[in-house]
């Protein structure tokens, strides 16, 4: 059998001979790796309020799923590129790792995203949008959800996800978001 050169980035998924595979699915190798995270934002927004979240990214990612769920009212959420923003992004979003096993190798690989809360982005330019509203009055109405699981490669940068409440009542949700880390 003839050695293979591992460290061909070009057709590898990992730079281990371990994880390494062909580049056809590389999802699995990055959950093995430890390179796969998420986290959530659960928002509380009168009529036209609204929130924000800060991505940030020294380095390419992927994102693989964001889920919007809506309990009660209406939510708009819009993710910006180059927005204006204000205030401080100082509150840290909790960052739980996919695979928390101990088959991960050592080195354990440290996200190096960061998603913060408490600012605000305006303008820009929008890159996606989801809408969701509960149906009926609050003590009838059902919970929904949207799932967007079309992965998007994105480049190092500030990311920004504004969530605002478009019902006369409060509107109450959540946000999840998985990606992937590719250093």
């Amino acid at each position: 059998m003839t050695n293979y050169d591992y460290k061909n980035k070009v057709w590898n998924t990992s730079r281990s001979s371990r994880y390494s595979a062909l580049c056809i699915d590389n999802v699995n190798v990055a959950l093995y790796e430890g390179r796969m995270f998420r986290s959530w934002l659960e928002v509380s927004l009168a009529h036209g309020i609204k929130t924000a979240i800060k991505l940030h990214s020294p380095i390419k990612f992927a994102i693989l799923e964001q889920r919007l769920q809506v309990c009660s009212g209406a939510i708009r959420m819009e993710v910006l590129w180059l927005p204006t923003v204000g205030g401080n992004f100082n509150t840290s979003l909790p960052i739980i790792e996919m695979n928390a096993t101990d088959e991960r190798p050592i080195p354990i690989y440290t996200t190096q995203l960061s998603l913060t809360n408490g600012g605000t982005a305006v303008g820009g330019t929008v890159v996606e949008v989801m809408r969701l509203r509960t149906s009926g009055p609050a003590q009838q109405a059902s919970s929904l959800g949207d799932t967007v699981t079309t992965m998007r490669l994105c480049p190092p940068g500030d990311y920004y996800f504004v969530f605002e409440g478009k019902d006369a009542q409060t509107s109450e949700g959540m946000y999840s978001i998985l990606w992937e880390e590719r250093p």
